[in-house]
């Protein structure tokens, strides 16, 4: 099975999904999208969901995602060449296919021009010259995952995140936005976490979201993020890219020490 659609034009296909996807503006600016990746594609990508133990931990900023038996609930798997590389072969192809696919210019293009006005609040009138590294990841989370209230770190431009589940019976477990009200937040809105569907929003002061902590209904939580980090500077360039080595580094030594069980997983 194929992961491009009939005319080969995978990047082509979700930079379209993402000028189509219903805009919305309550607590803040995001877009809802839907059928992201042609049947074929989605179906391609579950089929190839990479084992448990070629993901690697990622702990939250307060401990988070840290259970009391000291596992972590979200994993992580960057779809860059010195991961997929590890990968067998079928799911080498799928996912080498994808990760370049989502690093297409049109679909960066795509977001900049559906979140123009709140970029060009952040960032001036030359917002659709500033500097992007789009990173794709594929998440996955445990019972007990949990995020709190919060906007994304300045760091962090577009956030976006495609779900992957093989059927809607995990909706009530999409992502919750939230508006600040008589000096708390209220829950405004929240994602269905359904086939080949996501959203995306411009990280704003304002853009204030959270997941609900996962119970055992849901034996796994998939996705797929696709995070826009501020690339425009040099500071910011050496950052990234130094940022990069060093967990391609870290990848590497864990694979070397424990070539059996690179993540503390035992789900």
């Amino acid at each position: 099975m194929g992961v491009t659609d009939p005319g080969g034009d995978l990047g082509g296909h979700v930079a379209g999904a993402i000028r189509d996807a219903a805009m919305g503006v309550d607590p803040f600016a995001f877009i809802e999208i839907q059928r992201i990746f042609p049947g074929a594609t989605y179906a391609a990508m579950l089929a190839a969901l990479p084992d448990a133990r070629h993901y690697r931990p990622l702990w939250g900023r307060h401990n988070e995602n840290r259970l009391p038996d000291g596992r972590c609930t979200r994993l992580k798997f960057e779809l860059l060449g010195e991961y997929v590389m590890h990968l067998p072969p079928a799911q080498r192809a799928v996912w080498a296919a994808v990760g370049a696919a989502l690093r297409d210019r049109r679909i960066r293009d795509a977001f900049v021009e559906r979140f123009a006005p709140a970029l060009q609040r952040r960032f001036g009138a030359s917002f659709r010259g500033v500097g992007l590294m789009p990173l794709p990841t594929l998440i996955r989370d445990f019972p007990g995952y949990t995020i709190p209230i919060h906007p994304d770190t300045p760091r962090k431009v577009l956030t976006v995140q495609f779900y992957l589940p093989a059927d809607e019976r995990s909706a009530h477990v999409g992502t919750v936005f939230h508006a600040r009200k008589d000096g708390g937040f209220a829950r405004a809105r929240q994602m269905r976490f359904v086939p080949n569907s996501g959203y995306a929003f411009p990280v704003m002061p304002e853009s204030f979201h959270s997941v609900d902590r996962l119970d055992d209904s849901v034996s796994e939580r998939n996705s797929l993020m696709l995070t826009y980090y501020l690339d425009d500077g040099v500071l910011d360039r050496v950052r990234n890219r130094i940022k990069r080595v060093g967990s391609s580094i870290g990848y590497e030594a864990r694979r070397l020490l424990r070539p059996a069980r690179l993540a503390p997983q035992n789900f």
